[in-house]
């Protein structure tokens, strides 16, 4: 087995937890390249100080233990794997309360080949009798010789310029990784870094290119303005990338951070994306404007009933970003009549220019829809799992399922060969209510929604407490609903 490096550091959180809790750790990763060695996987792991137990050890001081397992497998074959022990940092005593506060964080780094793996993680506290934390996460490593590639973006808590090289260096700093996609309100900066491949493979060696970042809506794409970093390059087989930006006064929402390079013609050579959410009370993008914006002759003009207003806004919650959620649940029943036009309006001349109307209507229908086939007598149609789905991707081209076996809850398999920029999207959904018979999400490939490994063993009926019950139900049923996900036509 490779050599594995390990490392830990103490954060100062203010937030303190009285007593005991169970085990927390915070998981992400990241994947590389290395022109030697070939593609490489870091994993971050913070752990909460509040939720492991603290004892003696042979120094008399108190520290935590905590037992790793990680694998890397592909069909059930293990590629890789590690086990290790990892230790808090120590401390003179636990009555100060300090070890609420100490959270630690354990870096580590693996070699695979390109590839699709399951990455099982399982963490216990060797001095507690708690169940071990597990999780598993589907991860995608791709890094073509002789194409040009971007590294996962990696997020910053911190960097300092590296006196000597260490598992923290990268392009002659050492980072603090962040192990968060979420930018809270008091966070005013967003660090990153990424890195760029094989730039020669598609210019040739040392011609120039410019690297460009910059922030965009998740849901519509659009460039967040003020908020961007050019740097111009020369082509290398490996180029360091490290930026700032200001984001004090980004609103909440929903974001993409995204890094791409093109050549002196403008010709996109390679590009990178990756997810972002940003709690911003203080800057509501929502309302920020409305107050100037005329509805005089527009089709929100005829709806005059405040309720029908109120209604139509919630709506439209299956294709809200953060910004108008916040709005929807806290402002709208506070909002007079204009002002709610003057959303209703904004919204969707955001969405779709001077086809807002035609996009109203349209989406109206489907909400009309879901309200027909899904609403259960206490919710409205749009805030079912299938009814939100209908709504924010449209009518999927495919259903399957089946409502009456012995074998599987009730169920249905819905295909998109086409749902926003993703290509034959699918969702399954299922009830195990039988009283109102309500379908819930169970899991998707769609980028953004639930994506559950264990759907196919959580439609058995029966249970699955052992693999020779497991594959029983694969034999019976199992396999012939793998096929319809698989091939749905």
């Amino acid at each position: 087995m490779k050599k594995h490096c390990l490392f830990f550091l103490v954060l100062l959180f203010s937030v303190v937890d009285a007593g005991a809790d169970n085990l927390k750790a915070h998981l992400n990763y990241s994947t590389f390249y290395a022109p030697v060695t070939g593609p490489y996987i870091e994993t971050y792991m913070l752990v909460e100080g509040s939720g492991v137990t603290f004892v003696k050890n042979e120094k008399e001081k108190f520290q935590a233990s905590l037992h790793v397992l990680v694998l890397f497998k592909q069909d059930e074959k293990i590629i890789e794997y590690n086990k290790y022990d990892f230790l808090s940092p120590e401390l003179t005593d636990t009555l100060s309360n300090v070890h609420n506060l100490i959270n630690f964080m354990d870096q580590q780094r693996y070699t695979l080949p390109n590839g699709t793996y399951t990455m099982e993680f399982e963490i216990s506290d060797k001095h507690s009798t708690l169940p071990p934390l597990k999780t598993t996460q589907q991860i995608h490593i791709n890094y073509p010789e002789d194409q040009p590639t971007i590294s996962d973006i990696l997020l910053i808590d911190s960097y300092s310029e590296a006196s000597e090289p260490s598992m923290l260096t990268r392009g002659g700093y050492n980072l603090i990784p962040s192990v968060f996609n979420f930018l809270p309100e008091n966070q005013n900066e967003l660090t990153f870094y990424t890195e760029l491949y094989n730039i020669p493979a598609s210019l040739g060696d040392e011609e120039p290119y410019l690297i460009t970042a910059w922030l965009e809506s998740q849901e519509n794409f659009q460039k967040i303005a003020n908020i961007g970093r050019n740097k111009r390059e020369k082509a290398k087989p490996v180029t360091a990338f490290l930026a700032a930006f200001d984001i004090s006064a980004l609103p909440s929402g929903n974001y993409n951070l995204v890094v791409e390079a093109r050549d002196r013609e403008n010709n996109l050579i390679t590009s990178k994306r990756k997810f972002l959410q940003r709690s911003n009370p203080r800057f509501n993008i929502a309302t920020d404007g409305l107050t100037d914006l005329s509805i005089a002759g527009t089709f929100v003009e005829k709806i005059t009933s405040v309720d029908s207003l109120r209604e139509a806004i919630r709506s439209l919650t299956p294709l809200m970003d953060n910004a108008n959620l916040i709005f929807t649940r806290y402002q709208l029943d506070k909002a007079d009549k204009k002002s709610l036009q003057r959303f209703l309006f904004s919204f969707w001349v955001e969405r779709s220019g001077t086809e807002a109307e035609y996009a109203w209507n349209s989406y109206a229908k489907l909400v009309r829809l879901a309200q027909e086939k899904y609403s259960n007598g206490v919710s409205k149609g749009y805030e079912s799992d299938r009814g939100h789905t209908l709504c924010k991707y449209g009518k999927p081209d495919h259903i399957t399922g089946n409502a009456l076996n012995n074998w599987s809850y009730p169920y249905e398999i819905w295909q998109y060969y086409s749902a926003g920029n993703q290509r034959d999207a699918k969702f399954v959904f299922y009830s195990h209510d039988i009283a109102t018979q309500t379908y819930y999400l169970l899991h998707s490939n769609m980028v953004g929604e639930i994506n559950n490994p264990h759907w196919l063993k959580m439609l058995n009926r029966n249970g699955a407490s052992s693999d020779v019950e497991y594959q029983s139900f694969l034999e019976f049923y199992g396999y012939k609903i793998l096929e319809e996900y698989e091939n749905p036509d």
